[in-house]
């Protein structure tokens, strides 16, 4: 075959076209590192939460966005096998600082991952979109906070001291 210098044009077009699609295709047919119930089970640690106290939906969008815009250079499954989720058994509270949290990378991961779910805010393509306002966990942790959509009681049940159990 002989190379003509059309040929050699276009044979290094080509391969430059490939090479410069080739990290967008890898970003579109990227998967997670973790599934649905690990991204639930690392979420449930973090949060403090049970896993069945944790929205599905939520959950799925959180991992997305994760996934598609990191905030740092840690991924998912780094946290998951750090902290030896995989491994059965729950990891204590001092033993998540002293490994998860001396990482920075690995931190600002899972200090973003809580912040999802405390805030019912994410990252999209378009900036910053709320999830949840409802059903986030800031109300959630305090025990006796609703969302300001919402009346349980009668007219000014919120002026009576709340009953912690």
């Amino acid at each position: 075959m002989e190379l003509t210098r059309r040929k050699f044009i276009t044979i290094c077009s080509l391969g430059a076209a490939a090479l410069t699609l080739a990290p967008v295709m890898q970003a579109c047919t990227k998967t997670s590192e973790l599934n649905p119930d690990q991204f639930l089970k690392l979420s449930a640690l973090l949060t403090g939460f049970k896993e069945k106290e944790l929205d599905v939906k939520l959950a799925e969008t959180y991992m997305n966005s994760l996934n598609d815009f990191p905030p740092s250079k840690a991924g998912l499954g780094d946290i998951y096998k750090t902290i030896g989720l995989g491994d059965g058994e729950k990891p204590t509270p001092p033993f998540i600082e002293g490994t998860l949290f001396t990482n920075p990378e690995e931190k600002i991961l899972a200090d973003t991952l809580i912040q999802y779910w405390y805030t019912g805010t994410y990252k999209a393509a378009s900036g910053m979109k709320s999830a949840s306002y409802q059903n986030q966990l800031a109300w959630k942790s305090t025990g006796y906070l609703i969302p300001n959509a919402q009346c349980r009681g009668t007219f000014g049940f919120w002026a009576d001291k709340p009953n912690i159990a």
